[in-house]
């Protein structure tokens, strides 16, 4: 897995995370082996039957969203202890830029405490209006 973080504007960052096709076969696989066992096919043992003939009666979408979570936390668990001046205020939006057979790149919008500066306070007069 590889990221690129950018900085957009004041306290908004953007992370590319892009996964291998190799890297996000394996992850699609561990996905299937946590929940393969929520899946009844007929002729099988539930928990037993293969991958491709559980996408093939529920969809190739059938262990996406175990596989994209994996890969989120991971990234987002990488980026924060590598880059200690992104302190989050949010969880991160997550954007899918591409998924096929060279591999995964999503990108996460991550939302930080705004950069700012006080102004001059000192010798500010205050009228409460007595």
């Amino acid at each position: 897995m590889q990221y690129k973080v950018n900085k957009k504007e004041n306290g908004i960052y953007e992370v590319e995370v892009s996964v291998d096709s190799k890297e996000w076969e394996s992850t699609l696989n561990s996905a299937y082996e946590k929940n393969k066992g929520k899946y009844t096919i007929p002729g099988f043992r539930k928990g037993h039957a293969p991958r491709n003939v559980i996408e093939k009666n529920y969809g190739k979408g059938a262990f996406l969203n175990e596989a994209l979570d994996d890969v989120y936390y991971k990234a987002y668990t990488q980026v924060l202890k590598e880059h200690e001046d992104i302190k989050p205020i949010d969880a991160p939006k997550l954007d899918i830029k591409s998924m096929d057979d060279k591999g995964l790149t999503i990108v996460l919008t991550i939302t930080c405490l705004a950069e700012f500066t006080l102004a001059k306070y000192k010798g500010i007069l205050l009228n409460f209006g007595l």
